[in-house]
């Protein structure tokens, strides 16, 4: 069908002496979705709208690796998608993890034809004699049909053994000489050889599948211990809170303090602040006279119950918005200065949303609103990040380029009147500021003093 120069493929490799294999992309080797999908083997962000990424989901068919690599040993692989580039090409470096195709091929170099998108593959520029096609799709092949060794649409299951039962067949089909008339219902009925060797290699790799699933379990069953730790240690956090001496207000007297830190609406920017107000009320300790004691048991509490990751995960959902970022630095705060185990979490709590730790989620709270002027952010990140210094964790502070540490000494120097933790600060301040001229620091005479 192809019509006319130029042809869209490279140079035959005269020295491989390979046939051409064309795959399909979607429904053959992977299925793809917008919807989130459960145990997806990738997630690809594509720019559906200018400047809004979405993220495809991806789930791989079984076998494909061993298909891929398989296939590189005997033929010359080509990708051939009706897909977008801007799609199919970060998957395909993905999928790719035997480096076997040589070429990709997407929408723009189909055929349109009666509403669909064929792939013509006289416009490779490789005989035909020794080219096959593998689609799921009968309207891809539409011009060379004797080419084709159709394939069953995968979406999603995991018993699918269609890429391993081809395998045979397609390693035999390369020694053929024209696979055009080789490629036919009678040759997949007679293979039985062929046949034979895939349900070796089929329970081979069922005993490897069954060796990963009990690896799975086994790690199913450790996370299910470690939920009824953190369950236990939300149980303790709730008997503090209820105990009248440390009640809040009638509201959060029924435990839903934390509970409200660590179950705000995602989507919900006021009612992530609001439950990061509630946090920072409780961990203040004004109900208690700002007992120490009442208030390192209730950071403490809280911090094992989740509290530090819980805050972490607000502010990283709502990186824009001061009040979120300004209330979360508070609550942080409150509690690395009251806690040392609050400080380990700080330090350990790291998250893919967050590309690092709380440190780092700190750090890029000043450097974001630093330039804004804002002081409530400056000042709750900066002490925040002082506590973690002053408790001997200064490694943290030096990670990535030593942030924490300039993120804290931008907040010193950007707002030198802000009520700083003057021990503390007295005892970094050769480490913070190196050579630099000392600000003035303002600092109030009771250092219980809510700030």
């Amino acid at each position: 069908m192809h019509t006319g120069p130029p042809f869209i493929g490279p140079p035959i490799d005269s020295e491989s002496g390979k046939p051409c294999l064309v795959l399909d992309l979607d429904e053959t080797l992977v299925h793809s979705s917008f919807k989130p999908v459960p145990n997806a083997d990738y997630i690809i962000p594509v720019e559906i709208d200018p400047g809004t990424l979405t993220d495809v989901y991806v789930l791989k068919r079984p076998f494909v690796d061993y298909f891929m690599e398989t296939m590189g040993k005997h033929y010359e692989i080509v990708v051939f998608t009706a897909s977008l580039a801007k799609y199919a090409d970060p998957l395909l470096d993905l999928l790719d993890v035997h480096n076997v195709i040589r070429w990709r091929l997407f929408r723009e170099s189909c055929y349109p034809f009666q509403g669909n998108y064929v792939k013509d593959l006289t416009s490779l520029g490789r005989p035909l004699e020794r080219t096959i096609i593998l689609d799921n799709s009968p309207h891809s092949y539409a011009f060379q049909p004797m080419n084709a060794l159709p394939i069953s649409s995968f979406i999603d299951d995991p018993t699918d053994t269609d890429l391993l039962d081809a395998t045979p067949l397609l390693v035999d089909l390369a020694t053929v000489a024209d696979v055009a008339n080789s490629v036919t219902a009678e040759s997949l009925v007679t293979a039985e050889s062929s046949l034979e060797t895939a349900g070796e290699i089929r329970r081979q790799l069922e005993r490897m599948l069954q060796a990963e699933r009990a690896a799975i379990e086994a790690e199913r069953a450790a996370w299910s211990m470690e939920r009824s730790q953190l369950l236990k240690e939300r149980d303790e956090l709730r008997v503090v809170v209820n105990d009248p001496a440390y009640t809040v207000a009638p509201s959060m007297s029924d435990g839903s303090v934390i509970d409200a830190a660590m179950s705000w609406d995602g989507d919900a920017e006021n009612l992530a602040v609001e439950a990061l107000v509630a946090l920072t009320t409780a961990l203040r300790g004004e109900d208690a006279g700002f007992d120490r004691r009442a208030q390192e048991q209730r950071a403490t509490a809280v911090a094992k119950a989740g509290g530090v990751a819980a805050v972490l995960g607000a502010m990283a959902s709502f990186p824009s918005s001061a009040k979120v970022q300004s209330s979360g630095a508070e609550a942080l705060h409150r509690m690395a200065r009251a806690s040392e185990r609050a400080r380990e979490l700080l330090v350990a709590e790291t998250d893919e949303v967050l590309g690092g730790g709380g440190v780092e989620c700190l750090a890029r709270s000043v450097d974001e609103f630093g330039d804004a002027g804002n002081s409530g952010i400056l000042e709750s990140s900066g002490n925040a990040l002082l506590s973690v210094a002053a408790s001997g964790k200064t490694e943290a502070m030096e990670r990535r380029g030593g942030r924490g540490r300039a993120a804290l000494r931008r907040a010193i120097e950007t707002h030198p009147d802000a009520t700083w933790d003057v021990m503390r600060l007295q005892k970094l301040h050769a480490w913070i500021f190196a050579s630099c001229t000392q600000p003035q620091i303002h600092s109030s005479d009771d250092e219980d003093a809510p700030y």
